[in-house]
């Protein structure tokens, strides 16, 4: 599963594709499903022409070469939204999140002049054409996967040619306010897998998880905190820690896929709250990819963390610099 189209969550699974795993089902957050504008996924499409005008050296995979991509390792897709639920071997996952009723961006509107207008219905039609490429891919309409790639790489080279044009028009567009919007986009979904429910969340905001509280279960055995565990944005509705435990639902373990995050160093820290709430005071366990990056690690509240976690055989750790569980959530 891929949670949302962010450039950190793709890289992981561009990573696995170019070692050759093949994958039997994919299953990607439904934004393709409406051609009114501007739409969630017309802002996915526009935030990678803008990383790629603005910072052309980066490593992020763009969106045109992520789903490309996809034809080459996997022989289906499965496109979930709010109320869906899919298998996974034995098991049930109901999807609680993105809900596609709210699938307008009113953002984009706002974020162009009217000398820019004419290049960001050209995005448009652009994301129209992709949409009803996976719609048709999703929904096996008789098309070979062949016929799939020769029609994704026909719009993806489209972009690329046209990359100069935009960049001379939208070059100087906020990026940053795209990507955040594009977190809310994730898939949230749980399960119960051998009697013991889990809770994968993407990277949405504390505000869509208070939305969807009536759906979540009372106790999780396991919680995938959003957003790499960080608590970066100033707005507290659109924060990403969620205290579980003041909504009266317990929560014994949280996996942090917090490393290696390129983020500017503050920004890419271990949210404080997660300490201050769970560690000191409710006994959580937690297991962070990357404990070295955390301000709390080594600190008097972690020291007896970790005392904790070593009577039980748990402890940090590192997975090689591949955030693995992106690959998943």
């Amino acid at each position: 599963m891929i949670s949302h189209f962010h450039a950190d969550h793709m890289n992981g699974f561009y990573h696995l594709a170019n070692r050759n795993r093949l994958f039997q089902k994919i299953y990607l957050p439904n934004l393709f499903q409406f051609h009114q504008h501007p739409n969630m996924f017309d802002m996915v499409l526009l935030e990678s022409i803008l990383r790629e005008i603005q910072f052309p050296n980066n490593n992020g995979v763009s969106i045109w070469d992520f789903l490309t991509k996809l034809v080459d390792v996997t022989t289906g897709i499965e496109l979930v939204a709010r109320r869906d639920s899919f298998r996974f071997e034995d098991y049930r996952f109901d999807v609680l999140w993105p809900d596609i009723g709210d699938n307008n961006s009113p953002l984009i509107k706002h974020m162009f002049n009217r000398d820019e207008i004419p290049f960001i219905e050209q995005v448009y039609d652009y994301s129209d054409r992709i949409s009803e490429i996976m719609i048709i891919w999703a929904t096996n309409d008789g098309r070979n996967l062949q016929e799939i790639e020769v029609m994704l790489r026909a719009v993806s080279d489209q972009i690329r040619e046209q990359i100069d044009r935009f960049r001379e028009r939208l070059g100087r567009t906020n990026l940053y306010k795209l990507r955040k919007e594009i977190n809310r986009t994730s898939i949230v979904c749980h399960s119960c897998i051998h009697g013991r429910k889990v809770l994968f969340t993407g990277d949405v905001t504390k505000d869509i998880i208070g939305s969807i509280k009536a759906d979540l279960f009372d106790n999780y055995y396991l919680i995938k905190a959003p957003h790499h565990g960080t608590h970066n944005e100033r707005n507290r509705n659109t924060r990403f820690y969620y205290d579980y435990h003041a909504n009266n639902i317990d929560v014994e373990n949280f996996m942090i896929s917090n490393g290696p995050i390129n983020y500017p160093a503050k920004r890419g820290q271990i949210s404080d709250e997660y300490a201050r709430n769970y560690r000191m005071v409710h006994t959580n366990h937690y297991t962070c990819t990357d404990h070295l990056i955390c301000t709390n690690y080594r600190s008097e509240r972690c020291k007896q963390w970790e005392e904790a976690l070593m009577s039980t055989g748990l402890h940090p750790m590192t997975l090689g610099g591949l955030d693995y569980i992106d690959v998943m959530v």
